[in-house]
Parts: C-alpha cells; sequence; structure tokens
C-alpha cells in the first residue's frame, strides 16, 4: 500500500463513514420530501401535478442524487484505504450517474428556459416587454449559463472518473 495512504487509513476511513452517513441522511430526506410532495397537494386541495412539476426536480437534484455521489465517495474512500474491499454497484457505476446528473441539469434548465419564454409570450405587452427583456437578460440568462457549466463540469468528472478508477484498481493488485 501507498505510504501515504497507510498514514492517513483511519482518517481516511473515517471520511468514508461520515459520507456514507451524509448520503443515508439524504436519502432519507430525498425520501421525505418525495412524500411531501406527494401528500401536500391532497391535503391542501390543489393539484399534485403543480407541486410535483415545481419540486420534483428540485428534489432530485438537491437532494437525492447528490445523496448518491455521497454514498459512492464513500466507496472510493473505502476502495483506498481497504486491499480486500471490491467496489460496490455505486461506485462501478458513478460515472452513469454524474451523466445522468448532468443530463438532468440540462433537462431542467430548458424546462425552466421553456417555461420563462412561455410566460413571456403570454405577457408581450408594450410596457411589460421592456420589462421582461431585462429580467431576461439579467436574471434567466446567468442562471442559466451556470446550469450549463454545472452539466459541463458533472461530465468532466465522470470522464476523469472513468480513466482513474481502473488505474486504481489496477495499482492495488501490483503490489
Amino acid at each position: 500500500m501507498n505510504p501515504v495512504l497507510e498514514a492517513n487509513k483511519r482518517m481516511l476511513a473515517f471520511y468514508s463513514e461520515v459520507s456514507k452517513f451524509v448520503g443515508a441522511v439524504l436519502v432519507a430526506l430525498s425520501v421525505i420530501g418525495g412524500l411531501y410532495l406527494i401528500v401536500l397537494p391532497g391535503l391542501l386541495g390543489t393539484s399534485p401535478h403543480d407541486a410535483l412539476v415545481a419540486g420534483a426536480g428540485r428534489t432530485l437534484r438537491v437532494a437525492l442524487l447528490p445523496s448518491l455521489l455521497a454514498l459512492c465517495i464513500s466507496q472510493f474512500l473505502r476502495v483506498l484505504y481497504d486491499r480486500e474491499y471490491t467496489p460496490g454497484w455505486m461506485l462501478r457505476h458513478a460515472h452513469a450517474i454524474l451523466y445522468f446528473l448532468a443530463v438532468w441539469v440540462v433537462v431542467r434548465a430548458l424546462f425552466v428556459g421553456v417555461l420563462f419564454s412561455n410566460g413571456m409570450l403570454a405577457h408581450s405587452g408594450d410596457a411589460s416587454s421592456r420589462a421582461l427583456g431585462w429580467t431576461v437578460t439579467f436574471h434567466i440568462l446567468p442562471t442559466l449559463r451556470v446550469l450549463f457549466a454545472e452539466a459541463l463540469v458533472l461530465v468532466a468528472l465522470a470522464q476523469g472518473y472513468k480513466w482513474v478508477m481502473p488505474i486504481i484498481l489496477e495499482s492495488r493488485t501490483l503490489a
């Protein structure tokens, strides 16, 4: 084993357990949030479709997929410090999770853009069209740029993972 990894084995084990705990908590919170989105509209007498459209994307992006990434990080750290540990299903498919998250970010950005453009068409009066132009320029376009940049970073992480993980697994067999 690498002397640096051997010297930090306890710290890596601690970080692995913390990451596993955070991932499990986020999974539980995303399940509770999903149930909240399904049950609350019925209690309020509103359409469940509106709440699901508004909150499902946010719940998936903010809680569920990062929790899967935290669980992947936990398994990755365990691969680093435990020579006998074989990567679990999530670690073997972490690149697919990253790609899915990138696609989800792009679809969500396009969805927001389409909803906003439909709103612009509905409010295309004289005074409101100038205000909408400023809103698009200063609020929507920067948000879309950030979301597309986030998607590109996720794709880059997935590509890096696909190249690095086989090297790490092969280096474990050499020593």
